[in-house]
C-alpha cells in the first residue's frame, strides 16, 4: 500500500510545491527499492537496511536523489560507520561534561586538563574513522 499524494502533502506541507507527478515518482522509487508504507507511524520502512524515511524529509529528494542516498544507506561499511559514530560519540560527550564538571575534584590538576584535551581528540578521531567507514570522506 503507497499513501496518497493528498495524505503526504498534509504530513509535509514542503511537497505542495512540487508537482503531483514528481512527489508520485518520488514515492515509486521509495517503493522500488524495498521500502514499504507504514500507514499507523506515516513513514517508509524497510526491512533489509532497518531504515525508516519519515514523511518530514521527503521534500529533500528527487526520485534522482532518492537513488544516490540509497545506494550510500544500503552500503554495509556505511551501517557500519554510522553505528560506531552513533555507539561512541554520545558517551564521549558525557564523559566530557563529567571530566569538565567534577573531574577538577578527583583528579590532579594537570591530569585533568590533559583528559580535557584527549577527549575531544578521541571523539575527533572516531568521528573522522566513522566518516571513512561510511565513505563520506
Amino acid at each position: 500500500m503507497k499513501p496518497t499524494y493528498e495524505e503526504l502533502t498534509e504530513l509535509n506541507p514542503g511537497l505542495k510545491s512540487r508537482p503531483r507527478k514528481e512527489v508520485d515518482k518520488l514515492v515509486e522509487a521509495i517503493i522500488s527499492r524495498g521500502y514499504v508504507w507504514d500507514d499507523k507511524k506515516k513513514y517508509f520502512y524497510n526491512k533489509q537496511i532497518g531504515m525508516h524515511i519519515r514523511t518530514q524529509g521527503l521534500d529533500l529528494f528527487d526520485p534522482e536523489g532518492f537513488e544516490r542516498a540509497y545506494k550510500t544507506w544500503s552500503n554495509p561499511e556505511y551501517a557500519k560507520g554510522a553505528s560506531l559514530g552513533q555507539r561512541y560519540i554520545p558517551k564521549l560527550i558525557v564523559l566530557f561534561i563529567f571530566d569538565l564538571v567534577f573531574g577538577w575534584i578527583f583528579i590532579p590538576v594537570k591530569i585533568w586538563v590533559v583528559t580535557l584535551l584527549t577527549i575531544p581528540i578521541v571523539a575527533v578521531v572516531i568521528r573522522k574513522f566513522a566518516r571513512k567507514k561510511m565513505g563520506l570522506s
